[in-house]
């Protein structure tokens, strides 16, 4: 990647601002959600270990995130096809489900999760359809030309954390899971994820009724332990997940800028 390329994709994402479904401590309200971002990013050829990590924080009860599901189908159809190491994962909040739709796939959790970023960065409202990219950029989940930017300058960053991921016995129950980590900064943290691909709903009250949903990667469940050099862990497989279109997403966190750096995927049946 060139000097100009990288330029051209860092002033796409500070360049641009749009809106969503935005909840603030004085509750729900429509109004723009971007931060400032701030890349450090060297230019360099694509490193074999380069990945890049979407985290779409988004909710069936908002008007605005079936754009960002889709988008984010689109970009897992292209990353798939070319078999690049870029992650997705569709974590579900549970603060819309009191406006008359709950979203099956929400979580306290995943808000915990959106809150996580947001104290980081020292935002004191969430929204909705939130993208993080990398732990480093946030940006509206259904702005393709910001997020396609981001995705960028993280696939150039050369990346010193490798991830490998076994899997065991996959039941209707659990999966169990091997991994092998090189390179973690100390302190480190593993993050887990059973996702979902190839979701549909159709919400029949709320700001989406009537409206079909596609949904993918959709987290349905969510581990950190240590990242330790080698390591295991048994991941919960909810009721009705199926195996051939599920995957586990691993990767690394730092604990104190909430940086990812690095992660893999292995899908429950090759």
């Amino acid at each position: 990647m060139t000097r100009l390329r990288i330029a051209a994709a860092l002033l796409a994402i500070s360049a641009i601002a749009a809106g969503g479904c935005t909840r603030t401590s004085s509750g729900p309200e429509s109004s723009p959600g971007t931060s400032e971002i701030h890349p450090e990013v060297a230019a360099k050829v694509t490193s074999p270990r380069a990945f890049a990590i979407v985290e779409l924080f988004s909710s069936e009860g908002c008007s605005s995130c079936p754009p960002a599901e889709q988008l984010l189908g689109e970009l897992l159809g292209e990353a798939r096809a070319q078999g690049t190491n870029i992650l997705y994962l569709g974590f579900h909040v549970n603060y819309w489900d009191g406006l008359g739709w709950k979203d099956p796939y929400s979580s306290a959790a995943f808000t915990q999760r959106q809150r996580m970023y947001a104290d980081r960065w020292g935002k004191s409202g969430l929204y909705t359809p939130q993208a993080v990219v990398g732990g480093r950029y946030e940006m509206l989940g259904s702005y393709e030309a910001k997020l396609r930017a981001a995705i960028e300058v993280s696939l150039s960053r050369e990346t010193y954390t490798t991830v490998e991921v076994k899997l065991g016995e996959a039941t209707a129950d659990h999966v169990e899971v091997d991994f092998t980590i090189d390179g973690a900064p100390a302190d480190a943290l593993l993050d887990l994820a059973l996702v979902e691909r190839d979701l549909r709903d159709v919400p029949d009250r709320g700001e989406n009724e009537g409206t079909p949903i596609g949904l993918q990667n959709v987290v349905r469940t969510f581990e950190t332990v240590a990242a330790t050099t080698k390591g295991h862990a048994t991941l919960r497989v909810p009721p009705g997940v199926r195996h051939a279109h599920a995957s586990v997403v691993a990767y690394v966190q730092k604990r104190d800028d909430l940086v990812i750096v690095g992660g893999t995927s292995v899908d429950l049946v090759p």
